[in-house]
């Protein structure tokens, strides 16, 4: 399989580590084994997950060729988006005063100016201003985030993320992992998008064309991509 082949590359070349190595391989193998078991006739599924699982592994590569910046503290300036990408450890990100991107790294950090893109490797705090737009990419580890976003977008491969996250619109990708978002109860919509892997919501919703929906007059949009893995929701009490 080139994707496992991949990773078991990077790991001979010393660009990832053995418990990374392992939590990719064993995505992969969790999401071709829900394509071999879809009996849907769905055409194009097994391309669409054949696809995501791909541009992961991209973005494993990706981090493997990062010049990390060890033990450090920095601000970041940031307009409307905040692009983060996570490569295993435990990272909690959550709502600051500032409106800049503080993070204190313990221990890999990276910045591509000209990409966006905020790498983290590692234990690392980080504190994101409220009402921007959040792009979070996580490939194993431990997540925690909490704040008051526009638009929030996840694509979880392995690992956990825990959120409580206020929100406008939710585009989620879970493809292995778990994954809990906490937020206000409101009414909105679900719509889901699943090729395996367990949903969990709270009552009240009910199914409609497809989508789950919960209250009247939407006032919250979910998108949710479900390959492996779980999708637990919950509102704040």
């Amino acid at each position: 399989m080139d994707e496992i082949k991949k990773v078991l590359e990077l790991l001979e070349a010393g660009k990832i580590s053995a418990e990374e190595a392992e939590r990719l391989i064993k995505a992969i193998r969790d999401v071709n084994e829900e394509r071999k078991e879809d009996e849907s006739g769905f055409f194009g599924i097994s391309g669409l997950i054949s696809d995501i699982v791909g541009k992961t592994v991209k973005d494993a590569i990706k981090f493997s060729k990062t010049s990390w910046s060890r033990a450090v503290s920095t601000e970041i300036p940031v307009k409307d988006d905040i692009n983060i990408s996570i490569l295993g450890g435990e990272v909690r990100i959550r709502e600051g005063n500032s409106d800049k991107v503080l993070i204190e790294s313990k221990g890999g950090f990276y910045h591509l100016e000209e990409e966006k893109e905020i790498r983290i490797k590692g234990e690392a705090d980080v504190q994101i201003p409220a009402f921007k737009n959040l792009y979070l990419k996580v490939l194993g580890g431990e997540v925690e985030m909490e704040g008051r976003c526009k638009n929030f977008s996840v694509k979880l491969m392995g690992g956990e993320i825990y959120s409580e996250a206020d929100f406008e619109y939710a585009d989620i990708y879970v493809i292995g992992g778990e994954f809990e978002l906490k937020t206000e109860r409101k009414p909105m919509v679900v719509k889901v998008r699943e090729f395996g892997g367990d949903i969990d919501l709270p009552a009240g919703f009910v199914k409609k064309e497809g989508k789950y929906v919960f209250g009247e007059n939407p006032e919250k949009k979910i998108s949710l991509n479900l390959t492996g893995g779980e999708f637990i929701l919950r509102f704040k009490s």
